[in-house]
């Protein structure tokens, strides 16, 4: 059995990418007469998804160059995929999870073949491969080799970049319906990818690239500047926000979700019983079944299960979670307009505009009711929003005319250890998942002031301190249990300025600022040989291992 991972998993590779929503004209670096000026406005505006914005300093970093990790990220955005948690229903989520098990030996075997494949954007590859908007021969080129036979991330091409937004904006079917001319309109074409043509040829009738260009360049690194003006020219908005339109691509796996009681079970459908009325409902190929939070089959439901289901555009059953023991969702009867329960917190998620919280009693019954923000919470003593609640939660609540009006939260502090599974990099909720003797899994968000996630690596033992189901503290352990050292993760980055006390201050790959002291550093150029600070130069690229310990870093190789 694979534990269902209640983890929002739009996974957020640059820190810049999605770091904060700030609207275009307040970006530090792009200027009233930028040629992208409204582009970057579309990409980054909220009511179109807000699914290429800033980082935390109002960069929008709009002539760095893109890799395909960073684009799949933001493809997945601008699909759908979700990046915050209080918009996620646990059906919505299950959708996520089907298309990651769908796509999961591939994405491994990738990552087996490819020592640098980033996994951490695995989650949205997978959806971008469910949808198709990215294919298995696309991954190929998401890597490099260099001398020597390594590897490394490749710069996302003008080629692919041109492919990946045709799909998207639901331009697929006309792409493939083109017909390769006898004299190609390129006079550099025999550069272009046999698989890109019909894209690059499309591009140039829909105006993506001007009519009387005669070169396609499709080797060319995209930097965000132009793959924004490619999102705006072909009006690429998410899902459900005011700039979209009606989805061309009808692999889109949304559809309605509601919760329900099962009245019977049969082998392939289920009758759910919603406000009174019985309904059956059908399964769809492969639909994800989760039971208290473990995968389960069809055959392992049962009548009284309290379920949560999500339901394709032909009403199909495309995932189900349910929850066993007493599963009565109670609301207050029309006599009793006020009354208090006791219990843990067992979710909180959005349907439609409307944040529901799940209460789970003592007696195993599950208490669903609306909060709004007249709801009146406090966490530990002190005045919080609902955001602030961890699942796991003491809760102590006041419930008036079927809503709750106020929520005494506790957090309660344990201790588990684990090997370290998966690790998700989320717009401020990082989440790691652990492997815990007796091989269940678990997931828990990891604040960035407790530990750099950058620090952690796949495999590690670890001692985590909880506070309900959120780290307050982190311990790397070894064999035999002591805590150790870690390194903190390796980067590249070009520099910005030089400062004195043998001080560099310079860009990483991720988009942020850092400041490194290089006392006592080894510095090497790219073939090895030893030079001194004096030969590191402005808009120089390096390649940084710092010390775990301090801002200082160990090594240092310039790389151009």
């Amino acid at each position: 059995m694979k534990v269902l991972r209640l983890t929002v998993v739009l996974t957020i590779i640059f820190s810049m990418a999605f770091a904060t929503t700030v609207s275009a004209n307040t970006f530090r670096d792009v200027s009233s007469n930028h040629p992208a000026l409204e582009a970057i406005r579309w990409v980054s505006n909220p009511a179109n998804g807000s699914y290429m914005v800033g980082d935390a300093a109002n960069n929008f970093n709009p002539d760095r160059a893109m890799d395909s990790f960073e684009a799949a990220v933001i493809l997945a955005m601008a699909a759908g995929f979700r990046h915050s948690p209080a918009g996620l229903t646990p059906a919505e989520l299950a959708v996520f999870d089907q298309a990651y098990e769908q796509h999961r030996q591939t994405l491994a075997e990738m990552s087996t073949q490819h020592p640098n494949w980033r996994r951490v954007a695995n989650r949205e590859i997978a959806f971008l491969l469910e949808l198709e908007i990215l294919t298995t021969e696309d991954l190929a080129r998401f890597m490099t080799s260099g001398a020597g036979n390594t590897q490394s991330v490749a710069p996302l091409t003008r080629e692919a970049a041109t492919a990946f937004v045709l799909r998207i904006s639901g331009n697929q079917a006309q792409a493939n319906a083109i017909t390769l001319p006898a004299a190609s309109p390129f006079s550099d074409d025999s550069e272009i990818n046999s698989m890109y043509k019909r894209y690059a040829y499309l591009a140039r009738q829909l105006g993506l690239i001007s009519a009387s260009a005669r070169y396609f360049y499709p080797g060319q690194p995209v930097t965000r500047a132009v793959f924004a003006q490619m999102c705006h020219h072909l009006r690429i908005a998410a899902p459900g926000t005011p700039g979209s339109t009606p989805p061309a691509n009808t692999n889109s796996p949304f559809a309605r979700t509601f919760h329900g009681i099962i009245a019977s079970v049969q082998s392939n459908s289920v009758d759910i019983t919603t406000d009174g009325e019985t309904t059956r409902y059908h399964f769809n190929a492969n639909p994800i079944i989760v039971i208290d939070n473990e995968r389960q089959e069809v055959s392992d439901l049962a009548p009284e299960m309290l379920v949560a289901v999500g339901l394709n555009a032909n009403e199909q059953i495309i995932s189900l979670l349910a929850r066993t023991g007493s599963t009565t969702v109670t609301a207050p009867p029309v006599q009793e307009n006020i009354r208090n329960i006791q219990g843990n917190l067992a979710s909180h998620h959005f349907e439609g505009l409307t944040l529901l919280l799940t209460i789970e009693t003592t007696d195993g019954n599950l208490h669903l009711f609306p909060a709004d923000d007249d709801t009146d919470i406090s966490r530990n003593g002190e005045p919080k929003e609902w955001t602030d609640l961890r699942i796991g939660d003491t809760i102590s609540a006041r419930i008036e005319s079927g809503r709750f009006t106020s929520i005494q939260a506790q957090g309660h502090r344990s201790v588990i250890e684990g090997i370290l599974e998966e690790i998700h990099i989320i717009e401020n909720h990082d989440t790691i998942t652990i492997l815990r003797a007796g091989g269940t899994s678990a997931s828990f968000a990891l604040p960035t002031e407790v530990y750099d996630i950058y620090d952690l690596r796949l495999g590690m033992d670890l001692r985590l301190y909880l506070d309900s189901r959120e780290i307050y503290d982190l311990v790397v352990l070894d064999d035999s249990g002591a805590a150790v050292a870690v390194n903190s993760a390796s980067f590249t980055g070009q520099v910005q300025s030089l400062r004195h006390g043998h001080t560099i201050v310079l860009t990483r790959e991720d988009g942020e600022r850092q400041t490194i002291r290089i006392i006592g550093s080894t510095i090497n150029t790219a073939t090895g040989r030893a030079v001194n600070f004096n030969s590191i130069r402005i808009q120089m690229r390096l390649y940084i291992v710092m010390d775990p310990d301090s801002d200082t870093a160990q090594s240092i190789t310039i790389l151009q």
